[in-house]
């Protein structure tokens, strides 16, 4: 079935012995939870969050519906889940990069992490930018997602910022180069083909379009 999971379904084999605590999330309920996230990606991205059902979700993980009422609540719940793992991981990455201390080398590292990541998990980052309008006329976009989403840009703007003032890139507003950088490094996810393209070469290319030698 296009949009299923094949090689996490297995995680859903071992039948559950009662509802678990919320303090208590066992690492096998967090696999499960991660594959349904997966799986939600998938469907959102293939018929769009208005069209895809929750009931698409549970087919692609051939698990009944009820099943998937055991991990998750909502769409909407489901949708904040996708934005909250794209974020997390992207922001765990940028604020990683912190140590690097050549304002070139770190917006060369940020640039790299951009393009790769979203070439990598197309699925994903396709509902996420997609989506990211829906979410803020909904419940989807919670105040903890906002909170993630303030804390990533500030994050990012402060690697341009530090790029600008060193001379790296064209002495241009920050706040404007950080949109042209976001909009450069992650619109791959509407044509990057791995079979295709290149991740490097769009690196690259970034790179020698932005930075000063």
């Amino acid at each position: 079935m296009s949009g299923a999971v094949p090689n996490r379904v297995s995680v859903f084999a071992k039948k559950r012995r009662g509802r678990p605590r919320n303090a208590e999330k066992s690492p096998e309920f967090e696999e499960k939870l991660a594959a349904i996230v997966e799986a939600a990606a998938n469907v959102f991205r293939e018929k769009g969050y208005a069209s895809g059902s929750l009931d698409d979700v549970a087919a692609a993980l051939d698990i009944r519906k009820a099943t998937l009422y055991y991990y998750i609540d909502s769409k909407a719940k489901l949708l904040e889940m996708i934005f909250e793992r794209g974020l997390s991981t992207a922001r765990r990455k940028i604020d990683s990069l912190a140590e690097i201390t050549d304002p070139k080398e770190r917006l060369q590292a940020l640039i790299r992490h951009q393009i790769e990541i979203v070439s990598s998990d197309r699925g994903h980052f396709a509902v996420f930018f997609d989506h990211l309008s829906v979410s803020d006329k909904s419940e989807a976009k919670s105040p903890r997602l906002r909170a993630l989403e303030k804390e990533y840009m500030e994050s990012f703007l402060r690697i341009v910022e530090s790029a600008v003032k060193a001379g790296v890139i064209a002495d241009v507003p920050s706040k404007y180069a950080v949109q042209a950088i976001i909009g450069m490094t992650c619109w791959t996810y509407k044509w990057f083909e791995p079979t295709r393209h290149n991740a490097e070469a769009m690196y690259d290319t970034c790179v020698r379009l932005l930075i000063r030698k």
